[in-house]
């Protein structure tokens, strides 16, 4: 699982599909949008990203 921050959003490549999060505050990410148009990042994509210390809100 690769995660970038590109700009305003935070970008993680998970299993072939790009998920992006916005940046809504110094460690706040809200999910934006993906290549597949899934309505919800993966829970495992959303771990990764807690473990790393950001809070990801619905």
């Amino acid at each position: 699982m690769d995660i970038t921050v590109e700009g305003e959003q935070v970008v993680v490549g998970h299993e072939g599909t790009d998920y992006r999060f916005d940046v809504i505050g110094e460690n706040e990410l809200e999910f934006a949008a993906t290549g597949d148009a899934a309505a919800a990042a993966p829970e495992g994509v959303i771990e990764s990203l807690e473990s790393k210390g950001y809070i990801v809100r619905p």
